[in-house]
């Protein structure tokens, strides 16, 4: 890039009549002046992705500060990359924004930064950016933003390459400040550094919680229980999708199935637990996430619920208690028996076919029993 002008000194110098060449300006003493590339976010000059949550073609930017200047009054900025890695995608004066280094002072409005393919490869790899004031005596002093630059990742590393890095190069010749006279300002130059980390996808679903809102429910009612679980991978890309299946002891009382689940994603499924064909008794409840493959920490696919539920008999008219309606509905079938013409399998409590004395004595002995 040697054979590049200096583009604003060079209009500096033709605004006040004078023409000085770039090699002619003498510098001033050292200071802690510096050109710095920022990333925002940290307030350093380091960017570091990872596979997990950026994928290649994703966009960032950069920006470029001016520290502690004095007298400022033209600033050249060129920025390199490897473009292999990164593609310059474009690039510009934050002149509407109150923290630019010349924001409300006359400026030549120079020509817009544009990235340059030099190689031909159809990535840029760098960009010249500058302005400067335009009226003679005045300045700038103080530390102020002076540039934005937006990057797209190209290269992705792989379990073979865990890590790409490239550097932000501001570090040439071809960036300098300028002052009122044309002289170069002397100032430290920070490049900023780019590295892009591959991260193991880990991939990990769990149970995080398993209720009933029943703790007493009548045989043949349903009980629902709600069961929540997550996906606790890693990977901001990857969906799971699995199976979850509920328990009462040892018997499944359903399974569903969570589809597409993102990466931290929380969701709760309910089950209608219908407790016909189970005797009475108190039920351990608890769920099941069937491990994905490659998942290697399942302890927390299975939560159980901390509370047990007990199934009793007598609510026969499904009303939530035993009283003298579940009384009244069995002794309207007294006397029936599977293939009768009046019978009613929910007076058979005892699941023997028939409706006789030994169904209303357990609707008697449940006699007040309420669903809780």
């Amino acid at each position: 890039m040697s054979e590049r002008k200096t583009v604003y000194g060079i209009i500096l110098a033709l605004l006040s009549t004078v023409a000085i060449p770039l090699s002619m300006v003498v510098p001033v003493e050292a200071s802690s002046t510096a050109i710095e590339v920022i990333n925002a976010s940290v307030g350093s000059g380091n960017f570091k992705f990872y596979t997990n949550t950026t994928r290649a073609g994703f966009r960032f930017n950069a920006t470029i500060w001016i520290r502690d200047a004095v007298n400022l009054s033209a600033f050249e900025i060129y920025l390199t990359v490897n473009d292999t890695v990164l593609n310059t995608a474009r690039a510009w004066l934050p002149s509407l924004d109150s923290r630019y280094v010349f924001f409300g002072l006359p400026r030549i409005h120079g020509p817009l930064p544009i990235p340059h393919d030099i190689d031909g490869d159809g990535s840029n790899e760098a960009v010249m950016i500058g302005d400067a004031l335009l009226a003679s005596g005045i300045t700038f002093t103080g530390r102020k933003l002076a540039a934005i630059v937006e990057f797209q990742i190209l290269y992705e590393p792989t379990v073979q390459q865990t890590r790409v890095q490239d550097y932000l190069n501001i570090n040439n010749v071809e960036t300098y400040l300028l002052d009122d006279s044309y002289s170069q300002i002397p100032a430290i130059v920070v490049s900023g550094y780019c590295e892009y980390n591959y991260v193991v996808p880990v991939h990990d679903v769990a149970v995080t919680g398993v209720k009933s809102n029943k703790t007493v429910v009548g045989q043949g009612h349903i009980a629902p229980i709600m069961v929540a679980v997550e996906n606790q991978g890693n990977y901001m890309y990857c969906t799971e999708t699995f199976n979850v299946t509920v328990y009462a002891n040892t018997t499944a009382v359903g399974t569903q199935t969570v589809t597409n689940s993102p990466l931290e994603a929380k969701q709760t499924l309910t089950f209608s637990w219908n407790t016909s064909d189970f005797t009475v008794g108190n039920y351990t409840i608890w769920a099941y996430a069937e491990p994905l493959a490659d998942e290697v920490d399942t302890t927390d696919n299975t939560m159980t619920s901390p509370t047990t539920v007990k199934v009793f008999l007598g609510d026969v008219s499904n009303d939530n208690k035993v009283d003298i309606r579940d009384i009244a509905q069995v002794a309207l079938s007294f006397g029936t028996y599977l293939g009768h013409a009046e019978w009613d399998p929910v007076a058979d409590l005892n699941k023997d076919e028939k409706v006789d004395i030994r169904d209303l004595v357990i609707v008697a002995k449940n006699f007040g029993q309420l669903e809780s």
